[in-house]
């Protein structure tokens, strides 16, 4: 048995345990909080009902005290006048009288009467003594109780409650509750008291019983806790017994699957390859073989050519499908040693020892061989390709991390060379890599200081007057010069960076156009280029908005160009962009028009005022049929959507004919100008149209 299941049977046999201990607890607190509430409920109700009793017979008392004072007082005036006895004698017998009859009244549970004139004098109370002491100043907790007891009954002469610190018969100070009633004949009034102290009394007794009750309780709960824990004991022992068995049969079964959960951490589930998790480990292996038999490591990365068509027009699962094909015919053509990778997407890696170059030609050829064999897909067939990079250990790198990513480049050089090639990773790669991520780091320190100059390139109309400018951007990179757009806007669009460019450029022509505005020269309507990742930004509306309220520029100045390919990868999305743009009262233009594929049903949507003519469709005007009877149909297309038509790329007299003839509104290319800096454009151009020289 090993120590962890004894240590498991161990905890089976004590939580119980614990766990019951624990429920007792619980139970024993929850059972004397309950009766500790229930118990000081007892306790208010008895004090709620002595007050009540209290009340009811304290005012009772008094009642009856007066009435029978108040007969015997008439009784005792009619005598007297009828036998002419002088007032004063006549009171003083009436409150000899008094005494005597109220001497001889019996009331329950030692209840008393008092009479009380004015002064403080006492004119009747059970104890004699105090009938002879004028006790009008006697204090109680710095209370004077009879002016209390005489200013309540004069403020509630028809009778009212008073709390106060009295006597009790054994002259022990307690609180007492009297009721007390004007006789207004006597100037004095009646009073009855209780002393709270028979409170205590049946408070006591009711503690007496309440303690009685717990420890019965007590006893009861003591018993059938330990009867519980002992049948826990019993029952844990038992049950630690049979988890002990079941442990030691199912550890085995454990172990394995353990095993197998390693299995499939490394194992890519959808096609059963090794997957990313194994490469580190297998390279490991691979290279202290190499080591032990003086043989190399070939790093092929491997990218399928036009998978993502296919699962972007198929869906996803005819996507897995594919990729389990390619898996399997990988490990049909792979020799035994060879290991083959899922990176992850369409992308895989093979590791294979090797000795001459040759076997490294050979494996790819016969991956090629099979990979191009036809799938049948939904009925379908489809050819599949592949571009592939390969590193060499330790040629290239001993770092497998390095290794993958020299792979990586070569395979995106195969790639740009016209996919299904391989290529050998060779260190002017790496080099081109270093001066790539050295040229973004440029871009984006000159994007802080906007070191991006403007060109202005004429579009001239059909009378041969200034239409307007397209605005095109260089940057003046301060160790190269002036670079070209082909050489950092493809980093600036990779890396997200393009935004930022794009709103240089709007913020200084528009600054541009204002100064020429200002000196009385007409430029006509500028173009900006902007791109999907313009689009993407949820502020680039309100930036544009405000650039041109502080600039006071007049949106219909401005053109924003746009390529066809970039509003057809979410013509929805676009569309609904574009027209939030086209209410700030700015041009729309679709740029390179006739090479995006777009349908005539989003064409129609789009908010534009302009199409333009790609130069592909320009360049071969009278050398091309095919490209003339396009450009007819663009031109066509345009008037129907009432769009203006802009034809650029116009370099010889021949194409500016058959465009004009065909009714494009205005041209743009080297035959009337390349891009030039503002003051040659002013020079040439804006001073020219004027007749400014």
């Amino acid at each position: 048995m090993t120590k962890r299941v004894k240590r498991i049977s161990l905890y089976i046999f004590l939580l119980p345990i614990l766990m019951t201990l624990f429920t007792v607890f619980i139970s024993y607190t929850s059972i004397y909080i309950s009766l500790k509430n229930c118990f000081y409920k007892q306790q208010m109700q008895i004090q709620r009902e002595f007050f009540k009793e209290l009340k009811k017979k304290t005012k009772k008392r008094v009642e009856i005290a007066y009435s029978v004072l108040e007969t015997l007082y008439n009784r005792k005036m009619n005598e007297c006048k009828k036998y002419n006895v002088p007032a004063d004698k006549c009171k003083k017998e009436f409150l000899n009288d008094i005494v005597d009859i109220f001497d001889n009244f019996r009331w329950p549970n030692k209840g008393y009467i008092f009479i009380l004139d004015f002064y403080g004098n006492t004119l009747y109370h059970p104890d004699h003594s105090l009938m002879k002491i004028n006790r009008w100043n006697l204090t109680r907790n710095g209370i004077k109780i009879f002016q209390l007891l005489v200013n309540e009954a004069k403020k509630h002469p028809n009778g009212t409650y008073v709390r106060y610190l009295g006597y009790n018969f054994h002259n022990k100070a307690v609180w007492k509750v009297s009721y007390v009633k004007v006789f207004k004949p006597l100037n004095a009034l009646i009073g009855s008291g209780v002393y709270l102290n028979y409170l205590d009394k049946r408070l006591l007794e009711l503690k007496k019983n309440q303690q009685k009750i717990f420890k019965t309780l007590n006893k009861k709960l003591y018993t059938a806790a330990l009867i519980v824990l002992i049948l826990t004991l019993i029952i844990s022992f038992i049950l630690s017994k049979i988890v002990q068995k079941l442990f030691l049969k199912y550890e085995k079964q454990i172990e394995n699957e353990q095993l197998e959960l390693k299995r499939k951490s490394i194992t890519d589930n959808l096609t059963g390859l090794f997957n990313r998790n194994y490469l580190k480990y297998i390279f490991s292996l691979f290279r202290a073989k190499a080591k032990r038999e003086n043989k190399k490591i070939a790093i092929i990365f491997i990218d399928l050519d036009y998978f993502k068509e296919i699962n972007d027009t198929l869906g996803h699962k005819y996507g897995d499908i594919l990729l389990k094909i390619i898996a399997r015919r990988f490990k049909e053509v792979l020799r035994e040693d060879d290991i083959i990778i899922r990176f992850g997407g369409d992308e895989f890696i093979v590791l294979l020892l090797f000795n001459k170059e040759e076997e490294i030609l050979s494996v790819i050829d016969r991956l090629y061989k099979k990979i191009r064999e036809k799938i049948l897909l939904k009925h379908k067939e489809f050819n599949i390709n592949l571009s592939i990079g390969i590193s060499i250990y330790p040629d290239d790198s001993k770092d497998l991390d390095i290794l993958i990513k020299n792979a990586d480049m070569a395979m995106y050089e195969a790639k740009k060379k016209g996919k299904g090639r391989f290529e050998f990773f060779k260190h002017e790669l790496s080099k081109k890599l270093e001066e790539k991520t050295e040229l973004k780091n440029d871009l984006i320190e000159s994007i802080k200081n906007e070191n991006f100059d403007i060109y202005f390139q004429p579009k001239i109309g059909k009378n041969e007057d200034l239409y307007g400018a397209e605005v095109l951007v260089r940057w003046n990179h301060p160790q190269r010069g002036l670079l070209f757009p082909n050489i950092f806007l493809p980093i600036a669009y990779e890396k997200k960076l393009i935004t930022d460019i794009d709103f240089i450029v709007l913020k200084k022509a528009i600054k541009q156009y204002k100064k020429w505005e200002n000196n009385g020269l007409n430029p006509g309507k500028i173009s900006c280029n902007i791109t999907t990742i313009d689009l993407e930004d949820e502020n680039f509306i309100d930036k544009i908005k405000k650039l041109l309220e502080e600039n006071e520029f007049d949106a219909e100045n401005l053109i924003l160009e746009i390529t066809e390919e970039n509003v057809m990868k979410d013509p929805e999305k676009n569309i609904k962009f574009l027209e939030e743009l086209r209410k700030l009262g700015l041009g729309i233009s679709i740029d390179d028009f006739g090479t995006g594929y777009s349908s005539l049903s989003y064409l129609k949507k789009l908010p534009i005022t302009e199409l333009k003519i790609d130069r592909s469709f320009v360049k071969d005007i009278g050398k091309d049929k095919d490209d003339e009877e396009i450009v007819r149909v663009i031109i066509l297309l345009g008037r129907v959507l009432n769009l203006t038509i802009v034809a650029e790329g116009v370099e010889t007299e021949k194409q500016k004919e058959f465009l004009l003839l065909e009714g494009v509104d205005a041209l743009q290319g080297y035959l009337y100008s390349p891009p030039i800096k503002a003051d040659e454009f002013e020079e040439k151009f804006l001073r020219k149209q004027n007749g400014c020289q």
